[in-house]
């Protein structure tokens, strides 16, 4: 008889990592939340090099968008195969919903994100003489041009783009495209934020926002940059899992076919891609 392997909802909702917790469950984890959090780092501290010039001439918005997209292909080449590199809450948000990481593991995985934001985000603001720094350095803001409500929608709208990019990414008919994965990602950061930037920054990641506020003290409408971007994951992330999502695990299988070898080739390739980002 056919047989369903489905994950426990205490699994969704622990993880397995969360369960019988010892010392090398506990390292382990650890090890995750510090590859989140230098890959965080990587993020802040490249992106905001690219927003200022120490020549005191002005910086070009491609120059921007290439800096802070050129960052995260780097980090999800170094971290990717670590701990996803998500970099990003809104992401591990939509991993939460794909089914990748428990939903205690996500909010260990925004601990660490924030954390590396600030450092990456330090680190850069002391590499610029003061002469050319201002209180609100790589802070982002809604364009004062355009309403809040269209600032919060276009940051919403953005990061569900984002999100179903990463659920197409855990897709297993996508396997068989990751070959140069962090570089793909980084230029579908490029699609958003050319266009994007110009309503609320196209931050789509709250860590992102949150580093610089954090050390400046501008909290202007900063709710905006958590609450859309996170509503944006689960709302992309969503849609693609219901309406597109191929999902293995839902797959009967017949234990009489139930060939060891291919198993065993499909966990080795998707392990690598499983938790894989921004």
């Amino acid at each position: 008889m056919p047989v369903t392997r489905k994950k426990s909802f205490k699994q969704i909702l622990i993880g397995d990592e969360f369960q019988k917790l010892n010392s090398q469950k506990a390292f382990d984890l650890i090890k995750l939340g510090v590859s989140e959090m230098l890959g965080t780092a990587i993020l802040l501290g490249l992106g905001c090099m690219g927003t200022k010039d120490t020549t005191g001439g002005s910086v070009f918005h491609l120059n921007v968008v290439f800096s802070f997209s050129m960052a995260v292909a780097t980090s999800v080449m170094i971290f990717g195969h670590v701990s996803g590199s998500h970099i990003n809450p809104a992401l591990s948000l939509v991993a939460v919903v794909m089914g990748k990481i428990s939903l205690q593991k996500f909010l260990v995985y925004t601990v660490f994100q924030c954390i590396g934001a600030v450092l990456g985000y330090s680190i850069t603001r002391s590499l610029f003489p003061a002469a050319y720094l201002d209180d609100k350095f790589c802070c982002t803001f809604p364009n004062p041009n355009v309403e809040l409500s269209q600032a919060f929608t276009a940051e919403l709208i953005l990061t569900a783009i984002i999100g179903m990019v990463l659920s197409a990414a855990y897709d297993q008919r996508c396997l068989d495209k990751h070959d140069s994965f962090p570089l793909k990602f980084g230029f579908a950061v490029v699609a958003l934020a050319v266009p994007g930037a110009q309503f609320a920054g196209c931050s789509v990641n709250p860590a992102r926002s949150f580093g610089p506020a954090l050390i400046t003290g501008h909290w202007e409408h900063h709710w905006v940059y958590w609450l859309a971007p996170l509503s944006g994951a689960f709302i992309g992330s969503f849609i693609y899992r219901v309406l597109f999502y191929d999902n293995p695990e839902s797959h009967e299988v017949d234990p009489s076919s139930y060939d060891v070898t291919e198993t065993v080739k499909l966990q080795v390739v998707s392990g690598n891609a499983n938790e894989t980002s921004h």
